[in-house]
């Protein structure tokens, strides 16, 4: 795809993403933290060095150790315009990844978009930061497990649903509510994404896994030595590291990962300004 010229804003988002990185990267350096880039960006490391031309997110997974590390850093760490958001420090944000965002852009989510009308939560241009997570190897511990993460983030789209008269539609998941939460009043939204997090922190299988992801998809699931060493490899003017085996993690999840194929939808910014804060861009359409 050698012919694909990419927008002039499409190249300010990977600017801005660079940008984003580097300043993740800096943190994880100072606080001995390990990442690895994952999803398109593996691609992207790998075949492009740097980002798949007309892609237009990030994404960097860490084990989960290093990443309740991560979230316990002070926000302090990423003085405005960067953000980080996760479920710690904002009980609106997505449980399924991390998000390091620039406060002084707009790129917001179609979920965001649809259910969070409130100008208080940062919807800027972002990198996913995703937990890693040990999974066990026997099919049937991983439906128990799969299971019990349906029922929980049901109960966490519940509870915004019936607590929160800042959301749009989230109304249609208050039937998901189970019964073990309505007949009690002991839990906060915190306390229910901790609950997520530790019930995909239960196992210590034979391999690693994206479960945070409410799937348990064979192909997010790879053997955990290949994971063991990681490699350096040249992003756009910098570095990124990545697991060694990333020919074979990349072919299991996409499989013929070398051959370009061209995506014109933007599958992550559902509304996108890379001039606009998104605290002052009226397309959010924010409740006042």
């Amino acid at each position: 795809m050698n012919d694909f010229v990419p927008t002039e804003e499409l190249n300010r988002v990977h600017e801005i993403l660079l940008d984003l990185f580097k300043k993740f990267k800096m943190v994880c350096e100072k606080y001995d933290l390990k990442y690895l880039a994952n999803g398109g960006t593996l691609i992207g490391a790998a075949r492009h060095h740097g980002f798949i031309p007309w892609d237009d997110d990030m994404d960097i997974s860490m084990m989960y150790d290093d990443y309740v590390k991560l979230l316990e850093i002070p926000q302090s760490e990423f003085e405005f315009p960067y953000y980080l958001q996760s479920y710690k420090s904002d009980e609106n944000a997505e449980i399924s990844a991390a998000r390091i965002r620039n406060s002084n852009t707009t790129g917001c989510t179609k979920w965001e978009f649809d259910n969070l009308k409130i100008a208080s939560h940062n919807k800027g241009i972002f990198v996913d930061i995703s937990p890693l997570f040990y999974v066990s190897d026997n099919e049937k511990i991983r439906n128990t497990q799969k299971h019990k993460l349906d029922e929980l983030w049901s109960a966490i789209r519940g509870w915004n649903a019936t607590t929160s008269i800042e959301h749009g539609n989230t109304t249609s998941y208050s039937k998901y509510i189970p019964d073990w939460l309505s007949a009690s009043n002991n839990y906060t939204i915190g306390d229910l994404k901790q609950k997520y997090m530790d019930e995909c922190n239960q196992s210590k299988g034979e391999l690693i896994g994206m479960t945070s992801f409410r799937t348990h998809n064979n192909k997010l699931m790879w053997p955990k030595e290949w994971f063991d060493d990681v490699v350096e490899i040249p992003f756009e003017d910098t570095t990124i590291l990545c697991p060694k085996m990333y020919d074979e993690i990349l072919s299991r999840t996409y499989g013929d990962w070398r051959t370009p194929v061209y995506n014109s939808s933007i599958h992550e910014m559902y509304v996108l300004d890379v001039n606009t804060p998104y605290n002052k861009n009226n397309e959010l359409n924010f409740n006042h």
